[in-house]
């Protein structure tokens, strides 16, 4: 990586700020004084701020979307699972309740135990 230096001119009205690498490039610091410099940089600030203001809200927006079609996902299924209770309720007899995992998942089904499974009650996920 090359060096960089940083350098600070001053003698009378010729001062310069130089920036020196592999090239020098010098900056008067006399155009800090010039209205139109003065102008261009208050402007650029303001673009650069707005535009890091837009940033920050799109991102936002963005996450807030994220946030609600999960949300809406989890809804989903958790309906899903509530209608396979609902027809594992109806076919079977024998269905004590029902959960949905989030981290996992998956529908998870307690069945109560009949006369032929007589380990306990059971559970099972779809």
């Amino acid at each position: 990586m090359k060096n960089i230096a940083l350098t600070l001119f001053l003698s009378g009205d010729n001062s310069y700020f130089a920036f020196s690498s592999s090239l020098a490039y010098y900056f008067p610091m006399k155009n800090l004084k010039n209205p139109v410099f003065i102008i261009g940089a208050i402007a650029f600030l303001i673009v650069a701020g707005l535009t890091w203001n837009y940033t920050e809200a799109m991102k936002a927006k963005n996450e807030t979307e994220l946030v609600q079609n999960q949300k809406e996902f989890v809804a989903k299924r958790k309906n899903d699972c509530l209608k396979i209770y609902e027809v594992e309720g109806e076919k079977w007899g024998n269905v004590k309740s029902w959960r949905y995992d989030e981290v996992a998942d998956e529908c998870l089904i307690l069945y109560k135990h009949t006369e032929e499974n007589e380990e306990g009650d059971f559970e099972v996920s779809f």
